[in-house]
């Protein structure tokens, strides 16, 4: 069972910083350095410095930068900047957001869960990760003795028990509230009520734990307490070390939202270009679009929105690059051909999602990447039009647009033991950081 428990959060002192608009920021993973420099810029207390802090020239090591935010920690909690909440709490979180010209509402519960293995399935993942990306946040944790970023998680919310509960503890005052044009609007809440705090818990200790986003955070965490086990052997069960904040919501609230990233590919021989049309077909019905069609493009992306509620298990992408004139519509005609031409040992359910198909037929079977090809030869993007773009400027020769998985699915595959290939989803948006977070101390 999963076991949440409330925490002292660690907040910007609202006397001293009183515009969290220029405090708050993006998660350290979709940073670029021109933001980075931004951010940087925007306030002397941007929270970029703890949680994605510059590099140097002079570094020695990756710990280098790590140590220097360490350093910026503990002087802003001597200045006062940070304060540390006085008692436990867990955390409302409702994030207001825009996407695709309507607005969204996400309602999350920040809280520490106890780690647990995998093999468990207490928590479940279904992503893959990379080892230097691991590596790296375990310098993090290692350094600074702290997770400034929630790991985002969801849960089946059936009955609609927690939801209820979160609005009832909504009631009060929120203790932060802000409006950002670049982080969207934002209410927060402590709860210190222990009774309401032990129903909220106590409601989600049945419920399997789904990672959304912070695979590789969460590995991290379970690697930096291994690290201390072997080092505090009788330390207590209690250990901060054994928990990784988290910040929770239903698999049913409307604000999670799953975006695919699109595959980009270059370098592939014109033998083989010659022959991939002849191999398509023999996994899919091939529909051929003219680009001079009227409105292909907004058909194209209302085919991608996957909204159909009479096909929702249909596999459909587009490949485009492929001729210069025209589109290619790929929808799945043979199922069972699908599922022969894909390893025996992977679940029925994983050789149903758009994404494998696509890796493991189109871009490993016909055109042959494969291996450490896939590093040189490949991209993602989540951006159509970006994708598109890049191959109108020759950047590559072919787009191939996916649809995005939906979360029933994810959730089958998590359910499986399974994990989908690299850059499946992506779940939109990330939460910010800087409003509440947890020392391992």
């Amino acid at each position: 069972m999963a076991e949440l428990y409330p925490f002292r959060g660690i907040r910007y002192n609202q006397r001293l910083v009183m515009d969290l608009c220029k405090v708050i920021c993006s998660p350290y993973d979709i940073i670029t350095p021109e933001r980075q420099r931004e951010l940087y810029r925007r306030s002397e207390y941007n929270f970029v410095r703890l949680d994605a802090p510059v590099g140097s020239a002079d570094d020695k090591c990756e710990d280098s930068k790590w140590q220097r935010a360490a350093a910026t920690l503990n002087d802003w909690l001597d200045k006062g900047v940070l304060q540390i909440d006085g008692v436990p709490a867990i955390y409302i979180h409702d994030h207001y957001f825009a996407y695709l010209g309507k607005e969204y509402m996400r309602c999350g519960i920040v809280a520490v869960v106890r780690l647990e293995e995998w093999d468990k399935m207490i928590v479940r993942r279904h992503e893959r990760i990379l080892p230097e990306l691991k590596k790296a946040r375990l310098s993090q944790l290692k350094t600074m003795k702290a997770g400034t970023s929630p790991l985002l998680a969801f849960f089946k919310n059936q009955g609609g028990q927690v939801s209820s509960l979160l609005s009832a503890a909504k009631l009060g005052r929120p203790i932060i509230s802000l409006s950002s044009t670049i982080e969207g609007r934002h209410n927060v809440w402590s709860i210190t009520e222990p009774r309401l705090i032990s129903r909220i818990c106590d409601s989600l200790a049945e419920k399997p734990l789904y990672i959304a986003d912070g695979h590789h955070r969460y590995e991290a965490a379970l690697a930096y307490r291994a690290e201390r086990r072997a080092s505090y052997p009788s330390a207590s069960r209690d250990d901060a070390c054994n928990f990784a904040m988290m910040t929770l919501t239903s698999d049913s609230d409307p604000g999670l939202i799953v975006r695919p990233f699109h595959r980009l590919i270059r370098g592939i021989p014109e033998s083989v270009l010659g022959g991939l049309l002849t191999g398509l077909k023999a996994f899919f019905k091939v529909e051929e679009w003219p680009l001079d069609m009227p409105n292909v493009w907004l058909k194209v992306d209302s085919l991608l929105a996957n909204m159909d509620p009479d096909k929702p298990d249909e596999v459909v992408m587009v490949l485009f690059g492929l001729a210069s004139d025209k589109i290619f519509v790929l929808r799945v005609g043979d199922l069972v051909a699908i599922s022969r031409a894909m390893p025996a040992s992977q679940s029925e359910e994983y050789k149903k999602l758009d994404v494998s198909i696509a890796d493991q037929i189109i871009l490993e079977k016909l055109l042959q990447i494969t291996g450490g090809k896939r590093e040189k030869l490949l991209a993602f993007s989540l951006d159509r039009r970006d994708a598109v773009q890049k191959v109108l400027g020759n950047k590559y020769q072919l787009a191939l647009l996916l649809r995005t998985a939906r979360v029933e699915q994810i959730m089958k595959i998590a359910d499986a033991g399974e994990t989908m290939p690299e850059k499946s989803t992506r779940f939109y948006p990330k939460p910010p950081t800087g409003f509440v977070f947890y020392r391992l101390v």
